[in-house]
Parts: structure tokens; sequence; C-alpha cells
């Protein structure tokens, strides 16, 4: 029952309404009515909602609303860390299943989730995460910086190949 309020203040934070569908479902599970959460959270979890994958999880693991049953828990878990939500690495840590890496998202992919988000959201609270521009989103390429006290200098050679040298300061 911890991790059910667990995950509720969780999905108060990431949620932020209550006309979001998890959201109802923690209501529903906050007030008894399991096999309700359960109705609430299902197709949130069949869209990929990671939040909704980790509740069902913990319903499945401690028999709430349906049978109890630990690999369907372990496999809701993993979907769920797929999905980078952190408690869901924890729970399968603790059951002693394989930890999945979180997925990695396009940061033009993220950008954009992001502002429809934002958009979704009551008007006082609509602030775009960038502001739209005719021009395609250039994102910099990442250089690699040498430690304070030395230089790194690196020189192609004539045969092509790249020699590095690092001197110190």
């Amino acid at each position: 029952m911890l991790r059910i309020v667990i995950a509720g203040i969780l999905l108060a934070l990431l949620a932020g309404c209550a006309s979001n569908p998890v959201s109802r479902g923690y209501q529903a599970a906050k007030s008894g009515d399991y096999q309700g959460a359960i109705n609430h959270w299902e197709p949130a979890a069949r869209a990929g909602n990671p939040v909704a994958l980790y509740n069902l999880g913990l319903f499945a693991l401690d028999g709430l609303g349906m049978p109890q049953d630990r690999e369907k828990a372990i496999r809701l878990f993993t979907l769920a860390a797929q999905g980078g939500f952190q408690p869901a690495r924890y729970e399968l840590s603790n059951l002693g299943a394989p930890v999945p890496e979180p997925r990695q998202i396009d940061p033009a992919v993220l950008m954009m989730l992001m502002n429809q988000a934002a958009r979704s959201q009551p008007a006082p609270y609509y602030r775009p995460v960038v502001p739209s521009s005719p021009q395609p989103m250039v994102i910099p390429q990442q250089t690699y910086q040498a430690p304070q006290p030395s230089t790194t200098r690196c020189e192609r050679n004539i045969v092509g190949q790249v020699e590095c040298r690092t001197t110190p300061y």
C-alpha cells in the first residue's frame, strides 16, 4: 500500500491535472476502487504511459483488483523502465529481474512532445519551450574539452591519419 501512495505522489507531480486518466486511476485506487483504477490505467498503459504501466505492475505484484502475478508485474515494470520511469527500475532490482536501460529519445522529438504538453495545459500555464520559427531547429555538436591542466591538439598527417598530442600548460 505504501508503494501505491508513493506512486500517487509521483503521479501527482508528473500528471499535473485530475483530468488525466492516470490521475483518475490513482484517485480510484486511493478510494479503494481497484478495478476502477485498472480500468483507467489499462488504456494509458496500452498507449505506452510508463506511470500507468508501473501502477498496473504494482497491482499485479500485490494482487489488487487482479490475481497476484509476479511475472506479469515484471513485464509491466520492464516496459515502464524502458519508458524511463525510475521507480520501475527500482522495483525490478528488488525483484531480482534484469533492469533495462531507458530508450533514448531523439532531442527533436522530445522538444516536439514538450511543446505539445505545454500547449495542452490551461492558458495561464502555456509557455512554448522553443519559439516557433520556419527554420529547422539546429542542435549544436558537442565538442570534447580536454582537462584544464593540459592542451590536446589533433592534426591529420600526410597519410590521413589523425595524430593527437597532449601538452601540459
